[in-house]
């Protein structure tokens, strides 16, 4: 009876060896595809909504997300718009001074100017749904602005 205990003991050793890197590889996809399959996302307040246009200018890519109007249930009347300019480096940015269209109707809703050696934005309103600027912030390669806008009617 002994013996059994310590062949299967050692047997259980010998899988836990064997099976734990294999977890630790493998865990990353099982979880992923269980979050998938549960239709969980990340909310838009983190990810900035999705991506309305992304167009390269002045030696770096401007990427513009729909905007995003927070809130527990349902949509709040105020919300934000992301704006990304990415480069190589980040150092390679000399400044910043672009019309940008987040509601994608053809027409220039806000005037976004970063200083990058300060840093500072400015947001200059063309729009009346546009409320002014609520973050700058800086990204790997680029710099980054969310800007507060009103929820059209």
């Amino acid at each position: 009876m002994n013996k059994i205990k310590s062949a299967l003991g050692y047997l259980w050793a010998v899988a836990a060896i064997i099976l734990i890197p294999v977890m630790f590889i493998g865990l990353e996809k099982f979880t992923k595809s269980m979050v998938e399959a549960s239709g969980i996302k990340v909310s838009t307040i983190f990810t900035g909504g999705e991506v309305l246009k992304a167009y390269d200018k002045n030696g770096y890519k401007v990427t513009v997300q729909k905007a995003v109007f927070p809130a527990l249930v349902g949509e709040s009347p105020t919300g934000f718009t992301q704006v990304s300019f990415l480069a190589d480096k980040r150092e390679s940015i000399a400044g910043i001074d672009e019309n940008i269209d987040y509601d994608g109707d053809g027409k220039n809703d806000y005037n976004v100017k970063i200083d990058v050696k300060k840093p500072e934005a400015t947001i200059t309103p063309l729009d009346e749904s546009v409320a002014g600027l609520y973050k700058l912030f800086t990204l790997n390669k680029g710099w980054g602005v969310r800007v507060l806008v009103k929820k059209k009617s």
